[in-house]
């Protein structure tokens, strides 16, 4: 099963975004006028310190929450715009996406995991299980489909989380921070599933990272600092100490 998507450009576009917080008293402005633009598919990083805004951005491109100000459009929608219940159609179906802690829940199979949107969405059990359980070799887990999440490794636990994530064949997939919990070797095959999907599903894939080696493996980078755009970096065949002095120099300059 393929999710049937409207035809709309594969890009996203963010203009002079703004989002603050109240933290008790204090006032928290995490985006300060944001820009982004990608308009090919491809594997692409948003990277910068703790706090400058770049999950923050993420989460409303996701549709995880509202900005105040400024554009937001992601595959030809204006998501900025959109009413609380076509909100919610969107996080579920047009866009997929993962977190650090994976949010599975404990008391399902990795397969119950999977299939999850598809049983809110109350699709007929034969399609779950054509579509579950493809995901489910794809990611090279059909044979730990029947085990929860404390069966299984961190890196398997977030591969459950990109299938379910692409349960609905979204054509741009959002990663927040998508391998801090995990180790070296779990990172690596992370990160070569993300390039193979941005690949083979002709996708774009944006993660958020703090790590130049995880940037390193993108397209290009997005620099964020004090919750502003600071610059791209063109990242292909770039070491990750290159990555990180070039990002270095670039925010300090800003």
């Amino acid at each position: 099963m393929a999710e049937d998507h409207p035809q709309h450009e594969l890009a996203i576009r963010v203009g002079s975004l703004h989002k603050s917080y109240r933290l008790g008293d204090r006032r928290v402005d995490a985006l300060n006028g944001m820009d982004l633009e990608i308009t090919e598919p491809g594997f692409y990083a948003v990277m910068g310190a703790s706090g400058s805004g770049k999950s923050t951005l993420l989460h409303l491109l996701a549709g995880l929450d509202k900005a105040d100000r400024g554009t937001l459009e992601v595959l030809g929608i204006r998501v900025d715009e959109l009413p609380e219940h076509e909100l919610t159609r969107y996080r579920r179906h047009t866009v997929g996406v993962m977190f650090q802690r994976f949010n599975l829940l404990p008391t399902l199979t990795a397969y119950e995991n999977v299939v999850l949107p598809g049983v809110l969405d109350k699709r007929p059990p034969a399609e779950l299980r054509e579509r579950g359980m493809g995901l489910l070799e794809e990611m090279g887990l059909a044979d730990r489909s029947r085990h929860r999440p404390d069966a299984l490794s961190g890196g398997e636990q977030q591969r459950v989380a990109i299938a379910r994530a692409l349960f609905f064949a979204p054509q741009i997939l959002f990663a927040d921070e998508p391998t801090g919990n995990l180790d070296t070797l779990s990172s690596e095959r992370l990160w070569s599933t993300m390039e193979d999907l941005a690949d083979k599903r002709n996708m774009i894939v944006l993660m958020v990272t703090h790590e130049a080696e995880a940037a390193s493996r993108c397209r290009k980078v997005f620099l964020v600092k004090d919750g502003c755009s600071a610059g791209v970096i063109d990242a292909e065949d770039l070491e990750p100490s290159e990555l990180a002095a070039r990002a270095t120099a670039i925010t300090r300059s800003t």
